[in-house]
Parts: structure tokens; sequence; C-alpha cells
């Protein structure tokens, strides 16, 4: 579920790999772990717009005026729909509906793309995301970019139809997602959930550059640090891109 190397072991093993140092873990459990991670991973696919409406129906109860004000006088069913799928696909809980609608109707007054509008709302959910990835010891230990290679990248970027990527030649892109990779499971094998940190600029297109090599390591802008959460920088990615020649 998480990248991590893994051995199968007999049940009379246990006790002595316990020992050792290694993290045991019942087949049952890992099972019901995968399961779970897959769910996460494809919620925004299962979200349907019938199940956005029941939602709303459910706001209403207990804020009316934000949900008259928003559908449809701000966007349409269908736009929230889109916004509430690319924050499940990053595993942004969607729970709390009546701070998201209320952050829906701020964000559609500057714009209706659902890419800014989902970033915005990522934004006032900052203690929600945060809490989701703080370690056991309320420290959320993380991945920076170096500055110059957050410029290069924020250089590289695109319009592709409605939406924002960053673009770069194969030996360039298989370099960086390397290095990423090397400093998550380094972050990792020290028992700490891995998260990168970068500009809200360069968080979402860089999020599709690496959802489908890294889609367990979560990419969080620093505007969705809460105050009060502790960070602590655990590695720091350095490759110089202008340097790696193209294939």
């Amino acid at each position: 579920a998480f990248g991590l190397p893994a051995f199968w072991i007999s049940e009379e093993e246990r006790p002595h790999a316990e020992v050792s140092g290694f993290t045991v873990v019942d087949a049952a459990s890992v099972l019901t772990t995968h399961l779970g991670e897959v769910v996460k991973r494809h919620a925004g696919e299962l979200l349907t717009l019938q199940d956005v409406k029941e939602l709303l129906e459910s706001v209403k109860q207990h804020d009316a005026a934000v949900v008259e004000e928003l559908i449809p006088g701000s966007l349409s069913l269908a736009e929230m729909h889109e916004v509430l799928r690319r924050l499940l696909s990053e595993g942004v809980p969607i729970r709390n509906m009546i701070r998201i609608a209320e952050a829906l109707v701020e964000g559609a007054r500057q714009t209706r793309d659902p890419e800014l509008l989902a970033e915005h709302v990522r934004r006032a959910l900052a203690r929600t995301i945060c809490n989701i990835y703080r370690s056991a010891d309320g420290v959320l230990h993380a991945i920076a970019l170096a500055p110059q290679l957050e410029e290069y990248l924020a250089g590289s970027i695109q319009a592709i139809g409605n939406t924002r990527h960053i673009v770069l030649d194969a030996a360039k892109l298989q370099r960086l997602l390397t290095e990423i990779s090397n400093a998550a499971e380094s972050v990792a094998a020290q028992g700490w959930q891995p998260v990168v940190l970068c500009s809200a600029a360069i968080r979402a297109p860089l999020r599709r550059l690496t959802e489908r090599s890294l889609p367990s390591v979560p990419i969080l802008s620093y505007a969705e640090l809460a105050p009060d959460v502790s960070v602590q920088t655990e590695a720091l990615v350095r490759v110089s891109l202008e340097e790696v020649s193209a294939i």
C-alpha cells in the first residue's frame, strides 16, 4: 500500500522478527489496509452527481443560506462535483461540507476554474489536511524542494486545455521522480509519513506530475499549513534539471 519492502514470514518466526526490530503485520490487516487505500485512491471516481446533491441537502439542514448562495448562484452542481472529485482524489476528506461550501462561495467570486477552486478549498481545510499527515509525534515530517528547483518547475508550467501541467522531457522527468522517491523512502524508513512541501503556484501541477509514479506521496503547499503545525524538514530535493541531458 505504501511502497515499502516487505517479507512473508511464518507465524513461528514472528517473535524473532519483532525482537529484530521488524514491524510485523498479520495478513488480514495487510488486506484491509490495501483495500482501504484502493477505496481512498479511487474515491473521486466513485462520487456521483446524486451524491453531491444529497450532501448539499444535508448541509441545507444546518446552513440553508450558504447552499442557496452556492448553487446555482455561484456554481453549477457539475462544477461543485468536479471540485469534490479533485479533493477526494488526493485523499482530502469532504465531511466538513459547510466549511467547503463557504470556501467555494468565497472562491467563486474570483474564478470558476475547478482546479483553482479546489486549491482554495484545500487552504480552507488546512488543519484537516495537516492532521492527516502528522506523525505520532505531532510533527509534519516534510520533503522540501530547493528554491532553484521550484523556480525551474514554475517556469516549466504550461496550460494544456483548462489544466496546468509541468512539462519536462523524459530524462528530466525521470530524474525528478527518482530524487523525490529516494527522499520519500528515506523519510518513510524512519517511520514517518513523507510529505512534499512546495509553493502554492506549483502544487497542483506537481501532484499531477507525480500521481502515477508516486501516488502515496502527498504534495502540500506552504499555504496549506495550519499556523500551529510543527514542520520538520527531513530531506531537501536539490536536483538541478538544467544539467540533465535530454534522451
